[in-house]
């Protein structure tokens, strides 16, 4: 009793006493175990031969780990921008693989060689599963793994594969409608094209006849101008030489007959 109040009143002090408390508590274990060393002994003797018994019985178990990452689709967003859809909800897959495969062993069958041990999430994520099982050896294990894996990836696969064929679907709609519209937008062309080559051949057609009888016009225009100019001028040189030369003519033909006789006067006198 007297150790009792005493280690109360130690433990509330401070300073030098309360080395002199650990001396005394040391001093008391050391005192229990010297008391209990058979006991102690006995116990760590049996513990490790059972241990070394469970090891020799037992069989050695293999572990294997797997993440699984869950699929998504990318979307469009209603503010704008692409997102992320994701096939599943991790939370839904660890649920149904942990009461599928029993991974709390409350309905294991005892020898049971490989079984799924723990479905975790990782912190901060929530599109990976991690998974852990174990089997008596490696292969059996990574079977037991790769059957749940697969078990989800097929659900996923499922889903994936009505997104491939409605996008598929959706691509083959959009190049019926842009073959439609190409047709439409060519016929359209064509159909321009077959206007404007007839309008052009007409405006060609309207522009050689302007033409042909602007030209016409014009040398016709000439033509009486030329036969104007022409007929003037024969008129004035046919008036000029009515008027003048055969004057001009005739007074030079009486002249030379006046000079012819006046010659020939002469000529008599000289004979």
């Amino acid at each position: 009793m007297d150790r009792k109040e005493t280690t109360v009143k130690n433990t509330n002090s401070v300073g030098p006493r309360q080395c002199d408390e650990d001396e005394i508590d040391l001093r008391e274990l050391l005192a229990v175990i010297r008391k209990r060393k058979s006991i102690i002994i006995v116990t760590t003797v049996l513990v490790v031969i059972i241990a070394a018994v469970y090891i020799l019985i037992s069989k050695p178990m293999y572990q294997a780990k797997a993440t699984l990452e869950i699929g998504y689709q990318s979307v469009k967003l209603s503010k704008g921008g692409l997102g992320n859809k994701y096939f599943d909800n991790a939370e839904r897959i660890k649920h149904y693989l942990d009461i599928k495969y029993d991974t709390t062993g409350k309905y294991r069958k005892k020898g049971t060689k490989a079984f799924i041990k723990e479905v975790n999430i990782p912190r901060k994520t929530k599109q990976f599963v991690a998974l852990i099982a174990y089997g008596f050896n490696n292969e059996l294990a990574k079977k037991e793994l790769n059957k749940a894996l697969d078990d989800v990836i097929s659900k996923h696969k499922l889903y994936f594969d009505s997104i491939v064929k409605k996008t598929e679907e959706s691509i083959d709609n959009e190049k019926r409608q842009i073959e439609y519209d190409t047709e439409v937008v060519l016929s359209q062309l064509k159909s321009k094209l077959n206007i404007l080559k007839t309008t052009d051949l007409k405006k060609i057609n309207t522009s050689i006849g302007l033409i042909k009888i602007i030209d016409l016009k014009k040398i016709e225009t000439q033509i009486n101008l030329i036969r104007v100019i022409n007929l003037k001028e024969i008129e004035e040189k046919i008036n000029f030489t009515s008027n003048v030369t055969i004057p001009a003519l005739k007074q030079k033909i009486i002249q030379s007959k006046l000079e012819i006789n006046k010659k020939k006067r002469q000529l008599k006198i000289f004979q």
